[in-house]
């Protein structure tokens, strides 16, 4: 399924060939790349390994604001596929890093610091001038002073999704509030012309964590879905250009049968690897009370509270 236009995105639409298909909107959204569109490493002799077979378009549609989307300015500009283009394995293995952590409900007090960019800033800030203070004259400080310093600006990238992939800003960030997930977002950047990059601004979504917990697992069916198709295809690929098509490296294959058995073996690995994963966090067993308790007595030495004073404290 290939995405045409934007406008046909933000409304729903998704181009295929002439047709128009409606589907409904899920939150996150990709589309794997036919065989011969995916990056794949070499240059006469092509290598079919798994990760490089995820070559994607993809976004995180947020009702109507859609996060890695490019702007109709940047489109103009730079024609070609609006939604962000990479593979999409590399994006699940960053969002799963950080799942656990994004399933822990964080306490309403820690959220107000982190609720928006002047907050942040100001925590940041706060914590700078706190390691300063314990400097010596080679600008270390003492171990504990240092644990304190890490310690509180946990709660500064709590949530926060790796983008350091990607050129221009992205801030993504996951906070679970009880029973609701709050996704806070800035994407507002610009090339050295003054063209905005993204689609989306500033700003927050508000879900059900039980929804949140439902896309991930539709994601991840329809994620292995579609990659069983996609060894399919390289295989046959493969087959069809036995001489274009190899993996190489550490798992070496050169025949269309030692290519599918690899691609099988590490599509398995991968499945139970983030199902193992989702489960955990379904399950709900941990107690993070002593972690957000180590963070807030942090942020107490660091003199965050003394300044920063909400009614919650």
């Amino acid at each position: 399924m290939y995405l045409m236009e934007t406008e046909s995105f933000k409304k729903g639409k998704y181009m295929i060939g002439k047709e128009i298909e409606k589907e409904e909107q899920r939150l996150f959204q990709f589309t794997l790349k036919p065989i011969e569109e995916c990056a794949l490493p070499g240059e006469t002799v092509k290598s079919l390994s798994w990760f490089y077979l995820t070559d994607s378009w993809y976004s995180i549609n947020l009702g109507e604001t859609h996060l890695f989307e490019s702007s109709l300015e940047w489109m103009q500009k730079y024609p070609g596929n609006p939604l962000l283009d990479y593979y999409y394995i590399r994006w699940l293995e960053d969002f799963f890093d950080i799942l656990p952590q994004i399933t822990e409900s964080i306490p309403q007090d820690l959220y107000e610091l982190i609720n928006s960019e002047e907050n942040g800033t100001e925590i940041e800030n706060l914590c700078m001038d706190f390691w300063e203070q314990h400097e010596d004259e080679n600008e270390n400080v003492p171990e504990e002073i240092e644990e304190v310093y890490v310690t509180a600006l946990k709660l500064l990238y709590h949530g926060v999704l790796d983008t350091g992939f990607l050129r221009f800003r992205s801030l993504c960030r996951f906070c679970r509030i009880n029973d609701e997930m709050v996704i806070h977002y800035d994407f507002c950047d610009q090339d050295e012309d003054g063209v905005p990059v993204w689609s989306a601004g500033n700003g927050k979504f508000s879900m059900s964590y039980e929804k949140f917990i439902r896309e991930i697992e539709i994601m991840l069916d329809d994620f292995f879905t579609a990659m069983d198709r996609q060894i399919e295809n390289a295989v046959e690929a493969a087959r069809k250009n036995p001489d274009k098509y190899k993996i190489s490296g550490n798992k070496s294959a050169k025949t269309p049968d030692e290519i599918l058995a690899v691609l099988q073996k590490e599509q398995e690995d991968r499945k139970e690897y983030f199902y193992k994963i989702l489960a955990s966090v379904k399950d709900e067993k941990k107690d993070s009370a002593n972690y957000w308790s180590e963070i807030r007595q942090a942020l107490q030495q660091a003199g965050v509270f003394s300044v920063m004073c909400f009614d919650s404290f």
